[in-house]
C-alpha cells in the first residue's frame, strides 16, 4: 500500500466549489491532490503522463463522459486503478457503478454530501484493495 502522505489522488468534479473544498480537505488529510474539472481534463492529464495512486470522481458529470466512463477510460491506461465514486443519486446509477467497477479494480461509492474525512477513509480502503463500501451507506457512519 502507498503511505497516505505519499498517495497521489486525481480529484475530478465539475463543480468548482466542491472540488476546492474536497481537494483542500484531502490535502489536509495528507494526500497529494491534483484537481480536474471534468472527465476531459482528467483524461488529458492522464494522457500527459499523470499517474495517480487513486482517483476520486463525481459519478454524474456533464460533457458526455460520467464518472464511471472516466474510471473505465482511466483503467485502460492504468489497469486496476483504485477509485472512489461520489454520487448524489441513489439506486440504479450507483448500483450500475458498483457492478461495473467491481470487476476492474478496488473501488468504493459514497453518497453526497461526503466529508473529506469519509472520502479519505475510503481512499485508504481502496488503496489497500479491500472490498467496496455499500452505495447506500451514509458517508462516515460505518453502518
Amino acid at each position: 500500500m502507498v503511505p497516505r502522505a505519499a498517495a497521489a489522488l486525481l480529484l475530478v468534479d465539475d463543480e468548482p466549489a466542491v472540488r476546492a473544498v474536497l481537494g483542500a480537505g484531502l490535502a489536509a488529510q495528507g494526500f497529494q491532490v491534483t484537481e480536474a474539472e471534468g472527465a476531459a481534463a482528467a483524461l488529458d492529464w492522464l494522457e500527459a503522463g499523470g499517474r495517480p495512486d487513486a482517483m476520486v470522481t463525481d459519478l454524474a458529470m456533464p460533457g458526455g463522459v460520467d464518472g464511471l466512463g472516466l474510471l473505465q477510460a482511466a483503467r485502460r491506461r492504468l489497469p486496476g486503478l483504485p477509485a472512489v465514486l461520489i454520487t448524489g443519486h441513489a439506486g440504479d446509477a450507483a448500483q450500475g457503478a458498483l457492478q461495473a467497477a467491481a470487476a476492474a479494480g478496488p473501488f468504493a461509492v459514497l453518497r453526497k454530501p461526503a466529508a473529506a474525512e469519509a472520502v479519505a477513509a475510503q481512499v485508504v480502503t481502496v488503496l489497500r484493495g479491500s472490498p467496496p463500501a455499500e452505495a447506500g451507506r451514509e458517508a462516515g457512519t460505518g453502518r
